[in-house]
């Protein structure tokens, strides 16, 4: 099974839980039910395992999407970018910079304006 199955799969598990064990937990504070300490203890341990199953889902996802495009990172941090990235995600021939020659007046750079 691909992974963003996976993932989906394990969101839908932890709302579940959430909301389940958050429904339970609110029972003996409306006073619908009277709830005894364990069992509120293991819809605690529930609710928060939903929690944290979030927020691993959260970290998991931007690690992964980082880890994808640490090109494009390094580009975006030392401002160049190599010819294999350049060539798998743009269109050399569409790519046309502006001429740039160096004048002898104080080295300034004359863009062809």
């Amino acid at each position: 099974m691909p992974f963003h199955v996976h993932r989906y799969t394990t969101l839908i598990l932890c709302a579940l839980t959430m909301v389940i064990s958050g429904i339970a937990l609110s029972l003996d504070t409306l006073g619908w039910a009277t709830i005894d300490q364990n069992f509120h203890r293991q819809q605690r341990l529930l609710h928060d395992f939903g929690t944290y199953g979030f927020l691993a889902l959260v970290v998991a996802h931007v690690f992964w999407q980082l880890l994808k495009k640490i090109p494009q990172l390094k580009a975006m941090v030392t401002g160049t970018i190599g010819a294999d990235t350049f060539s798998s995600n743009h269109d050399w021939d569409r790519w046309k910079p502006h001429v740039v020659s160096r004048t002898p007046v104080a080295g300034k750079v004359d863009h062809g304006q």
